[in-house]
């Protein structure tokens, strides 16, 4: 019998392993065809119909088939649209989520213009970019349609008033 050297033995016990781990990643790819792939997921092969479309992958599909992929979103819907809602303010008008909310406190949880809660938006000054305050969906069309400008305010405010004097006279 030959005596070996630590170094050659470790050297065989390599090839050895290469070889079998092209085996078995050549099984793996002669087993998977085209049209499918295994989910990272959860394992399991599905056909690629089971993966949403995804122009960036390799493939050109999720990396998670549909139920692994709808099961992660269950988990947390509204946070992940908040998150990036809150991404999109601070890249925009340059106030932090916490910001926001003193804004909101400050108004008393409302439309800085009317009593509406729902849908507020960051209002701003065309000219500066400074944050004013927050507004609902009509009020900030509304001074948008003003052009940030008192004076037609005003004239508006005075047309409004003018007729309704006009229907309590009549």
């Amino acid at each position: 019998m030959f005596k070996t050297s630590p170094a050659h033995t470790l050297h065989w016990m390599n090839q050895k392993l290469t070889t079998i781990w092209t085996v078995f990643s050549m099984t793996q790819l002669l087993n998977a065809t085209a049209e499918s792939k295994q989910c990272r997921k959860c394992g399991v092969t599905h056909p690629l119909s089971y993966y949403y479309k995804k122009k960036t992958s390799t493939d050109g599909h999720e990396h998670q088939c549909k139920s692994c992929r709808n099961k992660q979103a269950a988990a947390s819907p509204s946070r992940t649209g908040l998150k990036r809602k809150f991404i999109w303010i601070k890249c925009t008008y340059g106030i932090t989520e916490a910001e926001w909310y003193a804004l909101l406190d400050k108004q008393g949880g409302h439309c800085a213009c009317c009593p509406e809660t729902e849908n507020l938006v960051v209002d701003h000054c065309h000219t500066t970019g400074e944050v004013r305050g927050l507004l609902c969906n009509r009020c900030n069309h509304g001074l948008g349609h003003f052009r940030d400008d008192t004076t037609i305010m005003s004239n508006a405010i005075n047309y409004i008033n003018e007729s309704l004097r006009k229907t309590v006279r009549s």
